[in-house]
């Protein structure tokens, strides 16, 4: 892949591992806002983008030699460490940062397997033939997939509570509301497609 290209790709996952960068030194106060965000940004942004991957473009480099599954993309991976980062967003470890960090150890580890495998797939796909690429149909294809994943991806967020009940509840679990990921949104594929497109 030429520079320029990788550099375009690179501005999609810079917010995101500096995201979990952050949270290796977010203190005590901080790390709601910090798990907060990084949440968004993987289930707003990240697993949709990774899910139309999967649907649009694996397909077309499974005919090769090499099986598709060989590139290594894997939204599920990306999946099971958000639902872990939710959990510790709304029921921090009593235990200290150590869960934390080990976390985010953990989500830097998958975050790079999945940029150099999304790397290795817009390489393979920038190799196709221009009429096996379809540059136009995969440019749409891609945007209403990940349009649709991010509307069946649900979030949990703490619910409002006014100060009053603070004393009704405070012996019962945090009440949660399950919400949808708002479909109005930056695209989270918009660099991917100019990246085909430009091949």
């Amino acid at each position: 892949m030429n520079a320029a290209t990788d550099g375009g790709l690179a501005r999609f996952w810079q917010p995101i591992e500096a995201a979990a960068e952050s949270l290796t030194t977010a203190s005590p106060q901080t790390l709601p806002a910090v798990l907060t965000n990084l949440v968004d940004l993987m289930v707003g942004d990240l697993i949709p983008r990774l899910s139309a991957e999967e649907k649009v473009l694996l397909p077309l480099v499974s005919i090769e030699s090499e099986s598709s599954s060989s590139i290594g993309l894997n939204h599920a991976d990306v999946s099971r460490v958000t639902e872990t980062l939710s959990t510790l967003a709304f029921q921090p470890p009593v235990s200290g940062a150590g869960p934390i960090r080990r976390t985010a150890s953990m989500l830097l580890t998958v975050l790079g397997r999945q940029r150099q495998a999304e790397a290795t797939l817009v390489a393979r796909i920038r190799a196709l033939p221009a009429a096996d690429r379809r540059a136009e149909v995969l440019g749409k294809r891609l945007e209403e997939e990940a349009q649709a994943s991010r509307a069946s991806q649900i979030f949990v967020s703490e619910a409002d509570r006014l100060p009053t009940e603070a004393w009704v509840l405070r012996h019962n679990p945090k009440p949660a509301r399950i919400g949808r990921v708002a479909p109005g949104r930056t695209s989270p594929v918009a660099d991917l497609v100019a990246a085909i497109e430009w091949a």
